[in-house]
């Protein structure tokens, strides 16, 4: 007779409790609420189920009649005769209550199927014949040689890898996937003998419930790049740039370099790979065998001689030229205009000049002549063989004029140097004075003695502050200020700089005064010569913006023994951050600690910018809080 939980909830017997089956007997336990084990025999489930049972009093009483209180059936005392009915479940409720345990139990057995389902269907792709041999009997001897379970990441060709749950601290329901380990034999369809040498007990037989397929990670798409910061214990500086150049795109707001404008700086990752490079060689350094690198190659004086790296004038124009550029070389001549009216007004802008003198550039005409012909100028200057800045000086003198340079510089990049200069000396410059003013036991004597000059100063003037953050920078960097200024008399003229001092080919920013921090006055020179005197009315930012900008208007390079310092300025001052190339090209340097000529090797961002932005932004970040 087929057994009904119903029937048997209505009116519980003994004898009712004696005609069920094992499972029924779970049915019943779960539908009273009563704790039994899974693995227990049927005897012992009717004992226990007896007592409980027993104990409620459900056994030896009537089922439910018309004056009897639903409640009592599921073991809830009935109500006393003196006290008023209680309002207890409705037989439709009960019922209910019933088909919801009845689909819990079948939802249980159908996930337990399913997962029989897929081990046979992972051990036939595994050439295991399951299904074409009969089901081995319990009492039956196992046969020694291990057989797979399922199909997923092995360690051996014979064994399965696969996740354990188990408690190892707290209660049994917060068990919780630990391994992977190794399956050594299947011991029936439900029941395996797994591995685990990790813990006391090292092999255990488990219940294909406490199994769950362990899935290693997928490397196959990785690129050649990657894989071998994956594989080998110390990847080499290209791996990891590749890695951060992955993590950056994936999460550009955490991991990419931005100036505290929000812009990107450059690409975006050049701190991140020194980040994990650092890592890797933390993690490997008391592993000598991964430490060791190649033998550096021996190299002759002459490799590192200027002479050696010398190279002929250049016949086309290279990236160097154009970097950080919008408007470089324009094709499309102004409207109405054409190369011979274009030449004509060049004529007038001459003739002005030799009339009038540097003046004239605040006349409006020749402020609106010097826009027109600005694609005459890119021309000229871009044009190769590369003219000298005589020669261009010759042609074009009001660009040699700081609102001549300035409004050129503007057409070149889109910034107005002489407003963004002049702010952010002010602002940034009082930034990093106090940076290096705070943390004064931090520095070499240099930088000590620099900052006692400097607060020997007393109140610093906007000239002063600009002034003096710069000259912090180049001892920081350990670069020579000799490399940047040039220091002469208040009383030196133009001509007699040129005829006396020894000008350097390369630009520098000329100071007329006692110091450097006292200067009131400025030239600007370049391939020996003066370009751009300034009035005494003009500023120091004004001084910088003239000299800062000749490089990128003239097409010039940074000189290599001031090239962080000018970086800096220009990346974290002026805001020009190209994603490639370098304003700076030269693969012969001098040694910042020994003072020899070496090798140098050419990057997009000089790494000690990005490394003193970061700590200046830490800084502030702790200082702040």
């Amino acid at each position: 007779m087929e057994f009904k939980l119903e029937d048997f909830t209505l009116g519980p017997t003994e004898e009712k409790l004696d005609r069920c089956k094992k499972d029924d007997l779970i049915l019943i336990a779960n539908f009273f609420d009563v704790t039994v084990p899974l693995n227990a025999k049927k005897k012992e489930l009717k004992e226990l189920l007896c007592i409980e049972l027993h104990e409620r009093g459900l056994f030896g009483k009537p089922g439910p009649t018309e004056g009897v209180e639903l409640g009592a059936v599921a073991g809830i005392p009935a109500p006393l005769k003196n006290l008023p009915p209680q309002p207890g479940p409705s037989a439709e409720e009960l019922q209910l209550t019933l088909r919801i345990k009845e689909v819990e139990l079948k939802k249980q057995q159908l996930e337990v199927e399913a997962m029989h389902l897929r081990v046979r269907a992972l051990e036939i792709e595994r050439g295991a014949s399951v299904s074409a041999s009969p089901p081995t009997p319990r009492s039956a001897p196992q046969s020694p040689s291990p057989q797979p379970a399922l199909m997923c990441t092995t360690l051996a060709k014979e064994c399965m890898v696969s996740l354990l749950q188990c408690n190892l601290v707290g209660k049994a329901q917060e068990a919780k996937f630990s391994g992977p380990y190794v399956v050594e034999r299947k011991l029936s369809e439900t029941d395996y003998v797994v591995l685990t040498p990790d813990r006391k007990k090292k092999s255990r037989v488990c219940h294909i419930n406490m199994l769950k397929e362990y899935v290693g990670r997928e490397r196959s798409g990785l690129s050649p790049a990657v894989s071998p910061i994956v594989n080998h214990r110390n990847p080499k500086r290209a791996s990891c740039e590749e890695v951060a150049k992955i993590i950056v795109n994936r999460y550009p707001q955490t991991f990419a370099d931005f100036t505290e404008k929000g812009e990107r700086l450059g690409c975006g990752h050049y701190s991140l790979p020194r980040s994990i490079k650092s890592r890797v060689e933390h993690v490997n350094q008391d592993n000598t065998t991964h430490r060791l690198r190649q033998t550096k190659r021996t190299r002759n004086e002459e490799d590192c001689s200027p002479n050696s790296n010398a190279t002929p004038p250049k016949i086309v124009r290279c990236l160097v030229d154009s970097y950080g550029c919008i408007n470089w070389q324009p094709v499309e001549l102004p409207e109405r205009e054409t190369p011979a009216s274009l030449e004509e007004k060049k004529h007038i802008m001459l003739r002005i000049f030799n009339s009038e003198g540097p003046g004239a550039v605040e006349r409006p005409d020749v402020d609106d002549i010097m826009c027109l012909t600005y694609i005459s100028q890119r021309q000229l200057i871009n044009s190769c063989p590369s003219l000298s800045v005589a020669e261009i000086q010759e042609q074009w003198p009001f660009l040699f004029t700081l609102k001549g340079l300035s409004n050129h510089f503007y057409k070149l990049t889109g910034i107005y140097i002489s407003e963004r200069l002049g702010q952010a000396l002010i602002t940034k410059g009082r930034r990093i004075i106090n940076y290096f003013s705070s943390q004064k036991l931090k520095w070499n004597l240099g930088i000590r003695t620099l900052i006692q000059q400097i607060e020997s100063e007393g109140v610093l003037t906007n000239n002063k502050v600009g002034t003096a953050a710069i000259l912090l920078m180049m001892k920081y960097y350990k670069e020579d200020k000799d490399s940047l200024f040039v220091l002469a008399g208040e009383t030196s003229t133009r001509m007699s700089l040129e005829a006396e001092s020894n000008l350097p080919s390369t630009p520098r920013l000329i100071m007329l005064g006692q110091s450097s921090m006292t200067a009131t006055c400025w030239m600007v020179s370049a391939e020996g010569r003066v370009i751009v005197e300034l009035d005494k009315e003009n500023t120091f930012a004004d001084a910088m913006s003239a000299f800062f900008g000749s490089f990128y208007v003239l097409n010039l390079e940074y000189q290599e023994s001031v090239c962080a310092t000018l970086e800096l300025i220009q990346r974290f001052v002026v805001r020009i951050n190209p994603e490639e190339g370098t304003k700076c090209t030269s693969k012969v340097g001098t040694s910042r600690k020994t003072g020899t000529t070496v090798k140098r090797k050419v990057v997009h961002i000089n790494p000690h910018v990005t490394t003193f932005l970061q700590r200046l932004t830490e800084f502030e970040w702790r200082t702040s809080n």
